[in-house]
């Protein structure tokens, strides 16, 4: 059977037959090939619609319901593409090392990733995500790892209601102990009552989303930021402002702090 196609210039003759060829494709083939099909029926759909005087009046919603769907063979021994493989280079606990993009690095992990990763280095796991990922980084390529945190001021909690900070540690007497900034024990063990919960999101900045973030207690009066568990606290940093927003910055205690619980 012959099909004669004309144009203004030339004229095209196409030989059709009813012999039809069973080609099998990749099952990831057949999604790409599931989604040029669709695009091209919608593009079509689209001239359809847009060209009324030629082809009356159709809406294009109705003509893109109207597309059949198609369907493949698949043949699940055919190699994936290139793409396919690409994806089983992902980065991993056992690989990671391998990585020598930083944004990658730290794009491929987690931040619970990174604390595994520095653990089993024997490194501190203190910090959000960027300090973490920047300690790894410094695993691999040790001119670029940045200084490790100090130790920071711990401290146990009372087996109370009011969960009062141990204050043991400091010199049993009869006046209150005062730091060389003039704030006594008792004023700063009644901010540490008072402190109010905060959310820190994976890259250190104070948020209102609890979903997902890290719950820490501050002392608003100071600007300290507590770490908290059911038995103990742990003093994670201060708050600043950076580009107008307010983000946890690890750092040491603060001399007051430590000086008031007996800790040098």
């Amino acid at each position: 059977m012959t099909t004669t196609l004309n144009s203004s210039d030339t004229t095209t003759l196409i030989n059709t037959t009813d012999e039809t060829a069973q080609l099998k494709i990749s099952s990831d083939r057949a999604v790409q090939a599931r989604d040029i099909y669709y695009e091209c029926c919608k593009q079509l759909a689209q001239h359809l619609a847009e060209n009324t005087d030629t082809f009356g009046d159709v809406e294009f919603d109705e003509l893109v319901k109207s597309i059949p769907e198609p369907s493949f063979l698949i043949d699940d021994t055919i190699k994936k593409t290139k793409k396919a493989k690409a994806d089983k280079k992902k980065y991993t606990l056992e690989n990671w090392k391998e990585c020598e993009d930083k944004e990658l690095l730290k794009k491929s992990f987690k931040t619970k990733d990174f604390k595994d990763i520095l653990s089993a280095n024997s490194l501190p796991i203190s910090g959000n995500k960027s300090e973490l990922h920047a300690r790894v980084w410094g695993i691999t390529h040790p001119d670029e790892a940045p200084e490790l945190p100090k130790k920071k001021s711990k401290g146990r909690k009372k087996k109370s209601s009011s969960k009062k900070v141990d204050t043991t540690s400091v010199d049993d007497s009869d006046d209150d102990t005062v730091s060389s900034s003039g704030t006594s024990a008792e004023d700063v063990q009644t901010m540490l009552d008072n402190r109010t919960s905060i959310y820190v999101d994976s890259d250190g900045f104070i948020t209102t989303e609890t979903n997902g973030n890290k719950e820490y207690k501050l002392v608003k009066e100071k600007g300290w930021v507590f770490k908290e568990s059911d038995e103990e606290f742990e003093f994670a940093g201060l708050i600043k402002t950076v580009d107008d927003k307010q983000q946890l910055s690890s750092c040491e205690a603060p001399a007051e702090l430590m000086e008031l619980f007996g800790e040098e």
